[in-house]
């Protein structure tokens, strides 16, 4: 069974890698692929506020998906300070996580990144590699938003982000909080309005200053007073949420109500082919989504129930796979129609070959009796008549 791959990088004179230091891989599963290290440090990106008080350092708690050898693969990652380094300068310490399928739990990232011992503040050891390890999984259930309440004032706002993301599941969101506020608590509330299969599916990043080229972040969580806050409202394409402006929502929907009261019913609710092709589009092949819904591919019986795990590439994936089977009879049925088709063709030539040598027979046959006897008549008509011949002659002789 694969077991998920740990990285943790950090400022040291000597790194993990023979000839690295500076800020360098510090820790690493045993026999992990360079090409995944490479991909993963480019996460570690973070937003210094302060160079001299740490405590005014929100750490970035993030998911990210990234590709890896053509494969899409989820992270989870707290990137922080931690005072200073082996420079005298602000230390930065990122512990990523790069995920298997079986290694998500139902509760989604921003709960299994609150989980005790996931990921480490801070880095004092030498370079090693460690032992793989498994992580905790579990299930939350959606609740009553309350500190999307304390914050904001109204908790419906987590209702909105929820919303939000399953009608346009590519838009970006902005999230401005004041300084000093558990944003990781604002998205795991949000996250667990959201059906299981949906909750893996959000990217987002709790302290966000940048994204990583081919890396893509939904949820944006940004301090007010920052450059960031700047950056979100220059966007015209992204929707941003400011909880640092007090005021009740004027709007409802079910989930908005449920995020208010904590009463309601989400779980019964299923997703339709097209929003699944719909938050697959930048995943998959265009063609793949196409086919999927000119096919009209049934979804897997337990995808109602949200009492397991159901992430949606899993569903997607053993979607597609009962097309194949399909497309592969077919292919299959085409070659054994074929295959006939070419033995009757060479039989019918086989039997106009023997037609012709037949009817050659027979016409050989018929016709040679024919051209005896008319011969042979044509022979006894002309006999008579050299008879008569010589008896005229024979006459004239006789008379002269």
């Amino acid at each position: 069974m694969a077991m998920p791959n740990e990285l943790i990088y950090t400022s040291l004179p000597r790194g993990l890698i023979p000839g690295s230091q500076g800020f360098c891989l510090a820790a690493a599963t045993q026999r992990i692929p360079s090409s995944l290290c490479d991909r993963v440090e480019k996460l570690n990106v973070y937003l210094v506020l302060s160079d001299f008080r740490d405590s005014e350092n929100p750490p970035s708690f993030g998911h990210y998906r990234v590709m890896v050898g053509g494969v899409e693969r989820c992270v989870i990652s707290r990137v922080g300070v931690a005072g200073r380094s082996y420079t005298k300068r602000v230390k930065i310490v990122g512990h990523h996580w790069v995920l298997n399928d079986t290694d998500r739990a139902g509760a989604g990232p921003a709960w299994m990144l609150r989980q005790p011992g996931v990921v480490e503040a801070d880095w004092t050891s030498e370079p090693m590699y460690r032992q793989p390890r498994n992580l905790p999984v579990g299930d939350r259930p959606p609740s009553q938003c309350d500190y999307w309440e304390q914050v904001s004032g109204d908790a419906g706002w987590a209702g909105v982000l929820a919303d939000a993301f399953i009608d346009r599941p590519h838009q970006t969101t902005y999230i401005i909080v004041p300084r000093g506020t558990d944003s990781l608590r604002l998205i795991e509330e949000a996250i667990a309005l959201l059906p299981h299969a949906m909750r893996w599916q959000v990217t987002f990043a709790t302290h966000y200053s940048s994204t990583p080229a081919g890396t893509s972040c939904n949820w944006r969580v940004v301090s007010a007073g920052t450059d960031a806050v700047r950056t979100a409202q220059e966007s015209p394409s992204a929707t941003i949420i400011d909880l640092t402006a007090s005021r009740q929502l004027d709007q409802t929907s079910q989930r908005i109500d449920f995020a208010r009261t904590g009463q309601g019913i989400l779980e019964a609710e299923t997703l339709q082919t097209d929003l699944l092709a719909t938050v697959e589009l930048s995943r998959t092949p265009k063609t793949s989504t196409e086919d999927l819904r000119q096919r009209q591919t049934p979804l897997p019986s337990d995808f109602e129930t949200y009492d397991v795990v159901s992430p949606i590439e899993p569903i997607l994936q053993n979607a597609n796979e009962r097309k194949a089977p399909s497309t592969n009879t077919q292919v299959s049925l085409q070659r054994n129609v074929q295959k006939p088709v070419e033995t009757e063709l060479s039989a019918t030539e086989r039997m106009s070959s023997k037609s012709g040598i037949s009817v050659l027979f027979w016409s050989i046959a018929i016709l040679w009796p024919l051209a005896v006897l008319l011969a042979w008549s044509l022979l006894n008509k002309n006999s008579p008549t050299r008879e008569r011949e010589v008896d005229t002659t024979s006459k004239l002789e006789i008379d002269l």
